[in-house]
C-alpha cells in the first residue's frame, strides 16, 4: 500500500501541473481545471492497478482529463465551447482532414513540430512553452499563426 502512495505522489509531482495546465486551456476556467484535475487524480488512485504499467500513465492520465472535462461540461450546462473547440468542430464537419504530407509541405519542422506535440502527442501549450524557452503567450500566438497560415493554404477561410 505504501508503495501505491509513493507511486501516486510521484506521478502527481510529475503530471499534476500538465493535466492542469491541458484543462486550463481546454476550459479556459482555472476552477474548472482545478476541479477536473482533481477528479483526475482521484480517479487514480481508485484505480491503482493502472501503476503496474507506468508507460502508459501519461496517455491515461490526459485520456481521464478528457472524459472529466466532458463530464463538467455535461453538468455545467453554462459551459460554452471556446471558439477554438467550435472553429474545430465546424472544420471537422465542413472539409475532408488534409493528409500529413500536405500539411508537413506547408509548414517549416518547426512548426509541424509544435502541431504534433500538441495535437497528436497531448502536450499542453503551457509545457511546450517552457521546452521552447519561451512565454505561454507567445506559444499560443504561434499555434494561432500556424492554425491561420494552415487554414489560408487549404482554402478554409481565416483560421481553423
Amino acid at each position: 500500500m505504501k508503495k501505491e502512495n509513493d507511486q501516486i505522489s510521484q506521478i502527481a509531482e510529475r503530471y499534476y501541473r500538465s493535466i492542469y495546465c491541458y484543462c486550463a486551456a481546454k476550459l479556459g476556467d482555472s476552477e474548472a481545471a482545478k476541479d477536473c484535475t482533481q477528479e483526475v487524480f482521484l480517479a487514480l488512485v481508485k484505480k491503482q492497478h493502472l501503476l503496474n504499467d507506468p508507460e502508459n500513465i501519461r496517455g491515461w492520465l490526459y485520456r481521464a482529463a478528457d472524459l472529466a472535462m466532458r463530464e463538467y461540461r455535461r453538468k455545467n450546462a453554462k459551459y460554452v465551447a471556446t471558439p477554438e473547440e467550435e472553429l474545430l468542430r465546424l472544420a471537422e464537419s465542413a472539409a475532408p482532414a488534409p493528409d500529413d504530407q500536405q500539411i508537413r509541405s506547408l509548414l517549416t519542422d518547426s512548426e509541424y513540430q509544435l502541431l504534433v506535440s500538441h495535437y497528436t502527442e497531448g502536450y499542453p501549450i503551457c509545457e511546450i512553452a517552457q521546452q521552447l524557452g519561451i512565454s505561454e503567450a507567445a506559444a499560443y500566438q504561434r499555434m494561432s499563426r500556424i492554425r491561420r497560415k494552415l487554414s489560408v493554404a487549404l482554402g478554409r477561410g481565416d483560421a481553423l
